[in-house]
């Protein structure tokens, strides 16, 4: 007798897409790049930061070839911005998304990523 399914993602269904979310890592050491299954990941040279599968920047964290960099609304002043909207401005609904990344050049302009100007990456 089958059961039924319940509605929505079962926890384990959350964690396998959440494995293969994109995050930020600061490699220790040269990698070079893996052929996956979702494309190849880019080689990993030190200082250099690059963006791998949470999947791998876990696995890599535990040998103690890469540290995971926290995305910015992970950040302490994000999260009591989060929580200042959540239970004063708007307390019916979520707080709005985080703003888009930003990037800085060498001379301290920022810009944000993915944006309105299509040149950039």
């Amino acid at each position: 007798m089958a059961l039924p399914l319940p509605s929505g993602l079962v926890p384990n269904e959350v964690a396998f897409l959440c494995e293969t979310e994109l995050v930020t890592v600061m490699p220790r050491q040269r990698l070079d790049s893996i052929e996956l299954l979702g494309g190849p990941t880019p080689s990993l040279r030190p200082p250099r930061r690059s963006n791998i599968p949470l999947w791998l920047a876990i696995l890599l964290k535990k040998q103690r070839r890469a540290n995971i960099i926290a995305p910015a609304w992970l950040h302490p002043e994000s999260l009591r911005d989060i929580i200042q909207h959540e239970t004063k401005t708007d307390t019916s609904g979520w707080a709005p998304p985080p703003p888009p990344p930003v990037r800085a050049d060498s001379r301290g302009n920022a810009r944000r990523i993915n944006g309105d100007d299509p040149d950039e990456t």
